[in-house]
Formats: C-alpha cells, structure tokens, sequence
C-alpha cells in the first residue's frame, strides 16, 4: 500500500514540476484606461483566453444592435475580497434576469484554441467599489451557473495623477 502511495506521490511531483504549462482558460485582465466622462474612474476590461487545445462555448446575451460590447453581454461579475470573512464576495452577480420580463436571446459564442475574447467590463468605482477596494472578474461560462474562471486580483484605481504630480 505505501509503494503505490510513493509512486502516486512521485506521478504527482513530476507532473507539477512538468517544464509544459497546464492548457486552460484564463482571465486576463487588460490595462485600466481613464474615462473622460466619469475622470474619478476608469475602465476596467478583461480577455478570456483559450490555452485549450479544443473549442471552448461560451453563452452570451445577444441585444440587437446599436448596444455596447457588439451587443452581447456574457455572465461576468466583479467579486470583492472580504479580509473580516477572508472569502471572495459578489455582492451583484451577473443574472440573466437583469435583462427584464422579455429577455433576449442567448447565443453559443465558440472560441477557438488561442483566441481571446472580452468578457467583462466595468466603470469603476461609477459602477460598484470604492477606490482602493481589492477585486477581481468572475466569468460564468453558461448563464445561471456559478462562475468558473477568475481574473488575477486587482485593485480599484483612483483618477490618473497630472503629469508633473508631486514636485521635486
């Protein structure tokens, strides 16, 4: 019983010291941009990208034309780190509902092996948050399902500083 605890065990080292990184999906979050109409937030965006070697569908809200985001809108919300409950929170998470009684259709959007996609955007703080607030994007690949794939943890910026700022 131990040599087959020792050999799983040894499986298992080489397998996470493996020099191949894992393929999976990721959140990459893109670069905060300022907001010339609301200058005290700034946009926050983020890619889901496919490192699989296979298809990945993704559901997607589809509005009729003229909406931002191409008129689809997928199941992202914005979780913020709880340090009194040491836990991620989503005080709004994404709902099918919030589109109203009549709703719009949901469409299988296919993404394919190294493509990316923006998934999720916010205006923060406008949105939700505060400035200073520790918080990340959490997509749902299917709507009405809890999400499945994380953005790296982030930091609710504040407006950008005047070039020159601070003085010598």
């Amino acid at each position: 019983m131990s040599n087959i605890l020792l050999i799983a065990f040894i499986s298992l080292m080489m397998l996470l010291t493996s020099s191949e990184a894992p393929r999976e999906l990721r959140l990459k979050l893109v670069d905060s941009r300022s907001n010339q109409l609301f200058p005290i937030s700034r946009d926050y965006a983020a890619l889901l990208i496919n490192d699989k070697a296979v298809p990945v569908s993704i559901q997607a809200v589809q509005m009729p034309g003229g909406y931002a985001g191409s008129g689809r809108f997928y199941a992202c919300s914005l979780q913020f780190w709880s340090s009194s409950r040491k836990k991620w929170v989503t005080p709004r998470p994404a709902m099918f509902s919030d589109f109203g009684h009549n709703p719009p259709p949901i469409v299988k959007v296919e993404l394919k092996p190294g493509d990316a996609l923006e998934v999720c955007h916010s205006l923060l703080p406008q949105q939700q948050g505060h400035i200073g607030d520790s918080v990340r994007f959490a997509l749902s690949l299917v709507w009405g399902k809890g999400p499945t794939v994380f953005s790296n943890r982030f930091t609710i910026l504040g407006p950008e500083k005047p070039h020159g700022f601070g003085g010598r």
